[in-house]
């Protein structure tokens, strides 16, 4: 988020989230990095992930059946 890289966000939410990150500690994350990073790197972060966040999931479903999750 510091560094403000939308793809690096990205690839990272994916591994958090296959690694069971819930969306409210992402949350809580963005609104951490508020203080730490900035308002601005922070709510980009933030809407970045509310996109995103729904791509991967639908993308991460079949792959979930396939492997019996």
């Amino acid at each position: 988020i510091a560094l403000n890289r939308p793809n690096e966000i990205k690839v990272h939410l994916r591994g958090a989230l296959r690694n069971g990150v819930t969306k409210t500690e992402l949350r809580e994350l963005c609104l951490h990095s508020f203080c730490y990073c900035g308002g601005p790197a922070s709510l980009d972060a933030f809407h970045l992930m509310k996109a995103a966040i729904p791509e991967i999931e639908a993308e991460e479903r079949p792959a979930r059946k396939k492997r019996g999750k």
